[in-house]
């Protein structure tokens, strides 16, 4: 038993001077990929109605450089598809005011540093939350068939068909986010998480997105 009793002190000595062991070496990079959903708001337009948000799928790419554990600066780019918001006004032929309607389809692509602050340090679970800026890329032109108004016998052309020619327009603006990452390896993980974004003039986009990254 005294012989035991020895053995127990002797490890518990060893296991005092003895460095604790970290679950891995501290990461330097990290690289990840996520899709999502994008609920996007273009610029403001002079009509009387129109949809002020569309809806788009989103996928991006991002790259990390860890500072510390905790914290680390991350660069992502993400694409949206095409999505379009119905737009409706007006002319005015012989007197008469007629309305008509247009459709606007906008193309996002969007570029965001941002800082992040990561929680739990050697957990499997890490919250974080993040803030930067962001370039917005919006590229737009808008559709509309001919449009006839008055009766079958006798239709008035109110507006020809229009294809309007593409235009690219660039802001700059704020990006907010949160979310955690939960990690099925040491180095591999699953992200999940939500964005907002804000540029002027008055655009802005919501953004729910999940992806798989590892760190290096």
């Amino acid at each position: 038993m005294r012989r035991i009793a020895w053995i127990f002190v002797v490890m518990l000595g060893f296991a005092k001077t003895t460095p604790a062991q970290t679950t891995t070496p501290q990461p330097r990079f990290e690289a990840g990929f996520t899709g999502g959903v994008v609920e996007a708001r273009p610029s403001a337009v002079n009509a009387p109605y129109y949809d002020d948000w569309y809806t788009n799928g989103r996928v991006a790419g991002s790259v990390g450089y860890y500072w510390t554990r905790n914290l680390k600066t991350e660069l992502e780019h993400a694409w949206s598809g095409k999505g379009s918001r119905f737009i409706q006004d007006s002319v005015r032929i012989g007197g008469v005011q007629y309305p008509t309607y247009f459709e606007e389809f906008h193309q996002l692509q969007q570029t965001s540093v941002r800082v992040v602050w990561q929680f739990l340090d050697n957990a499997w679970v890490h919250p974080y939350v993040s803030a930067g800026a962001v370039i917005d890329t919006w590229r737009r032109h808008a559709q509309a068939p001919a449009q006839y108004q008055g009766s079958v016998n006798n239709p008035v052309l109110v507006r020809a068909e229009i294809t309007t020619a593409r235009r690219t327009d660039m802001r700059g603006g704020v990006t907010l986010g949160g979310g955690a990452k939960f990690y099925m390896t040491r180095r591999a993980f699953f992200n999940a998480g939500g964005l907002v974004t804000y540029a002027k003039p008055e655009t802005g986009t919501v953004n729910l997105v999940a992806g798989f990254g590892f760190d290096f």
